[in-house]
């Protein structure tokens, strides 16, 4: 499958390691089918290995479950899914485009305003 072969490719450029998972998130429609032969592609792949590409620590995940992955819920998940069709419909649409220029700015405004320790109030590390 050269879906396959692309996604492989990847694999050697050892993004993953013993500590740090590797995660591909397939883009665009698939079908229940190419997904599991994707991923049998992967297990037999863990198999052949002999642990030095550490292909264990590889992830091949749909868009809808990197949306769970991340936690997105409720609105969050709502903006998800339209940040998701504006990244695959804004170069078919001028409305699109120029509402997510629109978006972006308001964002770059929305971050001006946040303290550099931001990160910490939204994501506690200790």
């Amino acid at each position: 499958m050269s879906d396959f072969k692309f996604l492989s490719d990847k694999f050697d450029k050892h993004y993953q390691s013993e500590d740090r998972l590797l995660i591909i998130v397939l883009l665009g429609q698939k079908n229940d089918r190419d997904i599991q032969n994707i991923n049998n592609k992967l297990q037999d792949s863990v198999k052949e290995d002999d642990g030095s590409n550490h292909l264990e620590n590889v992830r091949i995940i749909t868009l809808e479950e990197y949306k769970d992955f991340l936690g997105f819920d409720g609105n969050h998940a709502e903006t998800f899914d339209r940040y998701q069709k504006y990244s695959f419909d804004i170069f078919h649409s001028n409305r699109l485009f120029y509402e997510v220029l629109r978006q972006s700015r308001r964002a770059k405004y929305d971050l001006k305003g946040l303290s550099e320790d931001w990160i910490e109030r939204y994501l506690p590390q200790g």
